[in-house]
C-alpha cells in the first residue's frame, strides 16, 4: 500500500529495519524481518507481501555503507 502523505510500507519500513538492524544484520535478514512485519499488517483487507530473490554467495552486511549515510544526516 502507498499512503498518499507517507509513501509506500515497503520502503519506510525498509528504511527504519536499515537504521535499526544495520550494524548486526545482514541485507537477506533484514528483508525476512520486513517481509514478517509486513504480513502482519493489514489495511482494510488488504495486504502487502514483498516477494524477494538473491543471487548472493555471500552475507552483505551495510554497516559501513549505511553508517556513512546516517551521519551525513
Amino acid at each position: 500500500m502507498r499512503d498518499e502523505v507517507d509513501g509506500s510500507w515497503f520502503y519506510n519500513d525498509l528504511i527504519r529495519l536499515f537504521e535499526k538492524h544495520y550494524e548486526e544484520e545482514h541485507l537477506e535478514d533484514i528483508l525476512i524481518i520486513l517481509k514478517r512485519e509486513m504480513a502482519e499488517r493489514t489495511y482494510d483487507t488488504v495486504k502487502q507481501m514483498p516477494c524477494t530473490s538473491s543471487t548472493f554467495t555471500k552475507k552483505l552486511y551495510m554497516n559501513e555503507l549505511f553508517k556513512d549515510t546516517l551521519q551525513e544526516q
